[in-house]
């Protein structure tokens, strides 16, 4: 994962790394052992050092060792200078890399020391400035400082920052599989990194196009992950090495793969480059009797109401024309399309029947609607689809086809009419209420 280390020829993962990362950690890692494997693989480390575990072959007594009462006294002594150790190792195998280990006391009169490797190209004594309050109140003043202590406390929160984060996902549940928690742990991680390079893309230096001045917050964001996480099934193969599991891999390669509807892209011109043509749309807007619409009925009630009297009950039952399940006897005489009136899961309800419940017109309805023009199963070789490729719409695909449809409506009166883009929606409102004649 690092440019220029050897790698086998199968591994063609990208590196993500120039140069190798500076770990830090406390002294529950550091020691001699730990800090020669990581020397010697070339990585770098800045680590708090236990008071049993100093450098070997240096007397202690030339280290911080003996611990210190905590007193006033002790809280604002310092070294003038800090006590420095170095050592430059030669690699003694072929693999091996040559590294520079340096000990540093913590400049406190305690027994604390910082162990490094390769991450120290000098270090020295130094005044650092710090501040606390704000506004009148706020106060400035000066520290001792050197290089390795500044590394450390730097990130000395960063794993308590991290913490935070992780716990916000809310990923914790008691199990007596004790495999879960690291499990949960890795998710809750890859959540919170996939938040951050969001919020980074949403910065637009990526891709002027990715900018977004109000992106998600983090609950926003959990939910719209969780929502994508119910949603996923890996034999659509929206991912690497989806095509490689189990439930891919059963099913046959004509069921396998993404479904393909529509690609929310937008033009040039600010028109969804998917869905519908404009063409199609515009042929669906013609009459099949003076009067009666073709299809849509969403500008008056009485267009509808045509449609609702010619509808007939079939003898046997067909395939809804919008859902594309069995069950369907109602059919439409002006569209020749047939569709569910009742619930089909419903076998209480005899179809035909003087009883019968007639709550179940979303199918009818949808089909009618200008705003579904495009998502019915009927509809599915006009974008461009199969029976086998069609899919029932999400609430998303809803929302995004009634916004091409829209501005496919919004062209057509734009050159139809002559109507100004902002005189749209008062057109409209004076042709449902009979004050503008068409």
């Amino acid at each position: 994962m690092i440019d220029g280390n050897p790698r086998p020829s199968s591994d063609k993962r990208r590196s993500i790394f120039s140069e190798p990362p500076h770990l830090c950690a406390d002294n529950h890692f550091s020691g001699d052992n730990v800090m020669h494997y990581l020397g010697i693989n070339g990585l770098k480390a800045t680590f708090t050092c236990r008071r049993d575990r100093l450098p070997e072959g240096v007397p202690k007594s030339y280290f911080h060792y003996d611990k210190v009462a905590v007193s006033p006294e002790s809280k604002v002594a310092r070294f003038q200078q800090p006590i420095v150790a170095a050592k430059y190792v030669a690699p003694k195998t072929l693999g091996e890399k040559a590294y520079v280990r340096a000990h540093c006391s913590f400049q406190s009169t305690g027994g604390a020391n910082i162990s490094t490797v390769n991450s120290m190209r000098e270090i020295q004594l130094y005044v650092k400035e710090k501040s606390r309050g704000r506004g009148e109140q706020k106060r400035r003043y000066g520290i001792e400082m050197n290089e390795p202590r500044d590394v450390y406390l730097g990130a000395y929160s960063s794993v308590d920052s991290v913490d935070h984060l992780l716990k916000n996902w809310k990923c914790n549940y008691q199990t007596w599989k004790w495999w879960h928690s690291p499990m949960r742990h890795g998710l809750a991680m890859a959540a919170t990194m996939a938040y951050f390079i969001y919020l980074e893309c949403c910065e637009g230096m990526l891709d002027p196009t990715w900018k977004n001045d109000k992106p998600m917050t983090m609950k926003q964001f959990r939910r719209r992950l969780s929502l994508q996480m119910c949603e996923y099934r890996c034999y659509r193969e929206e991912y690497p090495g989806d095509e490689f599991l189990r439930s891919t891999t059963m099913r046959s390669k004509s069921r396998r793969g993404k479904r393909k509807r529509v690609s929310q892209t937008r033009k040039g011109d600010g028109h969804y480059d998917y869905g519908v043509t404009y063409e199609q749309y515009v042929e669906q807007l013609g009459e099949t009797t003076p009067g009666v619409p073709k299809r849509f009925c969403n500008d008056a009630v009485g267009s509808f109401k045509s449609h609702f009297h010619s509808m007939i009950c079939r003898k046997s039952s067909v395939l809804c024309a919008v859902c594309g399940k069995g069950g369907a006897y109602w059919q439409c005489g002006i569209c020749d399309k047939t569709f569910h009136w009742t619930d089909p899961a419903d076998k209480n309800v005899k179809i035909g029947s003087k009883g019968q419940k007639q709550n179940m017109v979303t199918c009818a309805m949808d089909y009618h609607d200008e705003k579904f023009f495009g998502l019915a199963k009927a509809d599915a070789e006009l974008v461009g689809l199969n029976g086998k490729q069609w899919c029932a719409p999400t609430d998303q695909m809803r929302d995004d086809n009634a916004a091409h449809i829209m501005s496919l409506k919004r062209k057509f009166m734009l050159g139809e009419w002559g109507v100004a883009d902002g005189e749209v929606d008062v057109v409209k409102d004076g042709l449902e209420e009979g004050k503008i004649e068409e």
